[in-house]
């Protein structure tokens, strides 16, 4: 099975679009295609960039759906300990926590909107790619479907 992190660029996008590559990833998550792997800090990392007020203007969700749809997410998904740290391996040293978890938790992709980590592409074996790139190794995964 498909183990991936998802950094919170496709985790707000997934919540602030009906439909888009973003949301493809959370339903194929909710139908078993791929298992999510989290560590509290990315978790509180989502809540956090969710409550933003500018964000929170566009999704227009209350506390308790944020909180709700966090857990929900964090009840389909393995947790890391989050205990493995990176020497600084990104230009952004804040998005190491995505590598720590995919390697952690033995993830296989890493998917990710950040500049900063798509231009790694692949790092200790962990594949570093778009939301769109995700939606097609899901499909090609299902048989094409």
């Amino acid at each position: 099975m498909i183990r991936a992190v998802l950094d919170a660029i496709v985790v707000v996008s997934a919540v602030l679009t009906k439909r888009g590559v973003s949301r493809q990833i959370l339903e194929a998550l909710r139908s078993e295609q791929f298992v999510l792997v989290i560590s509290e800090t990315i978790l509180f990392e989502w809540g956090r960039v969710l409550r933003y007020a500018k964000v929170r203007k566009l999704h227009g969700l209350k506390e308790k759906q944020i909180a709700g749809f966090l857990d929900d997410l964090s009840h389909l998904a393995i947790p890391t300990a989050g205990e493995f740290r990176l020497p600084t391996t990104t230009r952004d040293a804040s998005d190491d926590r995505y590598l720590g978890c995919a390697i952690e938790g033995n993830a296989t992709f890493l998917v990710s909107g950040d500049q900063d980590l798509l231009v790694l592409e692949q790092f200790e074996g962990i594949e570093i790619v778009s939301p769109r790139a995700f939606v097609s190794v899901l499909d090609k995964a299902a048989g094409g479907r």
